[in-house]
């Protein structure tokens, strides 16, 4: 006598299958395939899910919780891709289908639309690639280890409706690196223009010398993670506000200096801090390169 239960049915099936056999031989085909077989049963245990039947070297897998069929569908393609990365000349690759809903049970076997839409499922996907119906995405909901990816509405074969199905991504995400908070600091001739209009290049080039060397002394002497010329300015990090901001006050008081040893042309700079995130490195300097993000100049003015 037959019953029904919902159930979520899992489906995998080797990509190349009958390829791999004909180009390493039955022999170390079957060994390669034997070690994947294996993973697939632990994985399955691993999750409290049933072997349904197999299919040559394919699985038909039943579990009570949808949540728990995408975690093991996650966990035996990561043992795999583990597995072929340690021996790459033995590579097994599959696909897996997931789909969740109301089945027939006869005895150990399952039937029904809902069977049926989980294989059309799993031929739909590519190598190394798991994809679920839309009803395993709503019946898991949020789950912090499990990323959906909407991949459209496709035709599955036998239906007539169209189905909207989700791919779950498993390879492991690479470790972000971790910003550097730092602060900027921005340097700027106000006037420059007018200057070299006045005075023309040659002793514009002098005077710009004379502020390069006063900046970069004072950058020295606070130690800077980075700096880099702008022209007639600088844009120089450091890796705490407060350094930043003495070095802008020992800019401005020597400047102040300078302006009275040359009172027919003094030279006016404005300061600007910022605090922000760094990242990246500048491969041609030897100081960190730095993300900098908005210029604040004109917070000070000598």
């Amino acid at each position: 006598m037959s019953t029904t239960t919902t159930v979520t049915v899992l489906f995998t099936d080797v990509v190349g299958s009958t390829q791999l056999r004909t180009g390493r031989g039955e022999a170390p085909a079957h060994r390669d395939l034997q070690a994947h077989s294996d993973v697939v049963r632990q994985q399955v245990e691993a999750h409290s899910g049933r072997v349904v039947k197999t299919a040559g070297d394919d699985f038909m897998v039943a579990f009570d919780s949808a949540r728990r069929a995408v975690e093991c569908a996650v966990g035996i393609q990561r043992t795999l891709a583990e597995q072929n990365r340690r021996h790459p000349d033995r590579e097994v690759h599959i696909r897996i289908g997931i789909n969740t809903g109301e089945a027939i049970v006869e005895g150990e076997d399952l039937f029904g639309a809902a069977v049926n839409a989980a294989k059309r499922i799993e031929a739909k996907a590519v190598g190394d690639q798991i994809l679920v119906s839309e009803i395993v995405r709503g019946v898991v909901g949020a789950h912090k280890d499990v990323e959906f990816v909407d991949r459209g509405r496709v035709r599955l074969k036998g239906f007539p409706e169209r189905w909207r199905l989700y791919e779950v991504p498993w390879q492991a995400k690479p470790p972000q690196p971790t910003p550097l908070v730092l602060s900027f600091l921005f340097t700027d001739v106000v006037g420059s223009f007018d200057i070299t209009e006045r005075l023309g290049d040659d002793q514009w080039l002098d005077i710009l010398r004379a502020h390069n060397a006063i900046v970069r002394a004072e950058l020295a002497a606070h130690e800077a993670s980075w700096f880099k010329s702008l022209g007639d300015g600088f844009m120089v990090a450091f890796p705490a506000a407060i350094d930043a901001l003495e070095c802008a006050i020992s800019i401005q008081r020597d400047f102040a200096e300078y302006n009275e040893e040359h009172p027919d042309e003094p030279l006016s700079v404005r300061v600007g801090l910022h605090t922000g995130n760094g990242k990246g490195r500048d491969p041609g300097s030897s100081h960190n390169q730095s993300g900098a993000g908005p210029r604040h100049t004109g917070l000070a003015t000598a």
